[in-house]
């Protein structure tokens, strides 16, 4: 444990930032971020477990279109978003997408270290401007908060449109290191870092009181007032074995194993899945991307899950190739109305994507 835990702070610096090549094919089957595994909160003595599922990623199938909604170009005027496109460099790139009620993009800029927000047909709003970074936005009920920086225990509130609250994420006065954000109705999740002590596990999530910053250990995100979903990968089985957990926000309630199978012409590729997380929650469930390879080295890129708090059947489909924003924090977001939305950096700006049948 001690010599995956060295590894995993090696790699948290580093894991928002994309490498810049050049081309469409940037997608990586390596975890560009440091594991994370399920949570020890404490679990109700006998949750309910729903029989094992497998999804298939097939290869022969080709990758979904969505539907172009919104372009920004990338340039150094206010109503465009910071982006220099080079060979073999990494470079800060767009962060994060969040989306408020009206369907306006708010996006963590951090080239020019801002919160741009931009109508939903590309339109220059408002930005607002940050020290470090920012990293990370979410939306919890009508607040918008900011993580300026991966590993800092800072997490900004806007209200009116200006950075107005800094709340330290702390436990009992001893800081912590915020990886993420994760929005819901009225709780703010944040994944935790070096949390084997307080929350058991290297990356777990909690809930953080707005006024103080304690922290309290959470065995979810929230997806409605009462319900809250998790998504990690299981320790000690094979790579591909995950578990969907429900519960009330301490208790697990349900849970479910998921593996993720790769084929090719009928072959099974023995696949192997690179780190992945909670990306965003809506009132209906969680939407995250998948990073699948295959053990020989093949790459496979990434796959689309929605997952439906009711516990009914996800949904798994092969997305488009991502260009430069594949290792982007939370490039998936999910509007008031239930729309999914991804953003795309290409090299000529950002390009915002509605899912196709939303």
């Amino acid at each position: 444990m001690v010599k995956r835990l060295a590894t995993c702070l090696a790699l948290t610096g580093s894991f928002l930032l994309a490498a810049c090549t050049p081309s469409a094919t940037s997608e990586t089957t390596s975890p560009s971020s440091p594991s994370r595994t399920a949570s020890k909160t404490p679990t109700s003595p006998s949750p309910v477990e729903l029989a094992p599922l497998t999804l298939i990623a097939s290869l022969d199938e080709p990758p979904l279109e969505w539907t172009e909604v919104t372009f920004i170009p990338a340039g150094s005027a206010d109503s465009e978003i910071g982006f220099e496109s080079c060979s073999d460099c990494v470079l800060p790139v767009p962060a994060a997408l969040a989306v408020s009620k009206d369907g306006s993009f708010w996006i963590a800029d951090p080239l020019k270290q801002r919160i741009a927000h931009f109508s939903s047909d590309g339109t220059f709003l408002a930005a607002i401007p940050v020290d470090r970074g920012p990293e990370d936005v979410a939306f919890v009920g009508d607040r918008l908060y900011v993580l300026p920086e991966v590993g800092g225990a800072v997490i900004l509130g806007v209200k009116n449109g200006r950075l107005s609250k800094e709340i330290v994420a702390n436990d009992e006065g001893k800081r912590l290191h915020v990886q993420g954000l994760i929005g819901g109705q009225d709780k703010l999740v944040t994944l935790i870092a070096g949390a084997e002590s307080l929350l058991g596990g290297y990356w777990a999530m909690a809930t953080v009181d707005p006024a103080t910053g304690q922290v309290v250990p959470s065995a979810g995100a929230q997806v409605s007032g009462s319900r809250f979903m998790d998504f990690a990968p299981l320790v000690d089985t094979p790579d591909a074995d995950y578990e969907i957990r429900w519960s009330d926000g301490h208790e697990t309630l349900e849970q479910q194993v998921v593996r993720f199978q790769l084929m090719k012409n009928g072959r099974d590729l023995r696949t192997s899945v690179g780190d992945t997380y909670l990306r965003a929650t809506s009132s209906t469930g969680f939407v995250t991307l998948v990073n699948l390879g295959g053990r020989q080295g093949l790459p496979a890129g990434r796959w689309f899950m929605e997952v439906p708090a009711d516990g009914t059947q996800p949904t798994f489909e092969r997305v488009p190739q991502e260009g430069f924003i594949g290792h982007s924090l939370r490039y998936l977001a999910v509007g008031d109305d239930g729309t999914i939305y991804w953003m795309r950096l290409l090299d000529d700006g950002l390009h915002v994507y509605q899912r196709n049948g939303e």
